[in-house]
C-alpha cells in the first residue's frame, strides 16, 4: 500500500503539532482520496487561505495529495531532513499506517 506525504507550510509563522499532526505527516492509504480523507480526520485541512484559517501572504498550511504523489515507503530522508524542526515535547513527523499504528519522530 502506498504512502502519501503531507508537508506543513508554516502559515502565519508557526506549525501545528499535536498527537496526530506535525510539520511532516505521512499516511499509508490505498489512494490519494483515502489519504486526504484520513488527513482531514486527523485534523489536516485544505484551502486554509480561502477559508480564512491561514495567512494570505504565507499561503495554505496544507495541500491535498494526488495519486502521482504516492511513494512505496515513507521517505526517511525527508523526515530526517526536518529533524531541526523538533521542539522538546513536540513531534516533527508523524507516520500513520493503514492498520492504525502510528510512528512519531520527536
Amino acid at each position: 500500500m502506498p504512502f502519501f506525504h503531507f508537508d506543513q507550510n508554516n502559515s502565519g509563522g508557526s506549525y501545528d503539532a499535536n498527537e496526530n499532526v506535525a510539520p511532516i505527516v505521512v499516511i499509508e492509504a490505498v489512494d490519494a482520496d483515502a489519504a486526504n480523507d484520513k488527513a482531514e480526520k486527523l485534523g489536516i485541512y485544505f484551502n486554509g487561505v480561502s477559508d480564512e484559517r491561514d495567512c494570505e501572504c504565507c499561503g495554505d498550511r496544507w495541500y491535498a495529495v494526488e495519486d502521482y504523489d504516492a511513494e512505496d515507503k515513507p521517505d526517511e530522508r525527508l523526515i530526517l531532513q526536518h529533524e531541526s524542526w523538533k521542539k522538546q515535547g513536540s513531534p516533527y513527523a508523524q507516520v500513520h499506517f493503514a492498520d492504525g499504528r502510528k510512528l512519531s519522530y520527536s
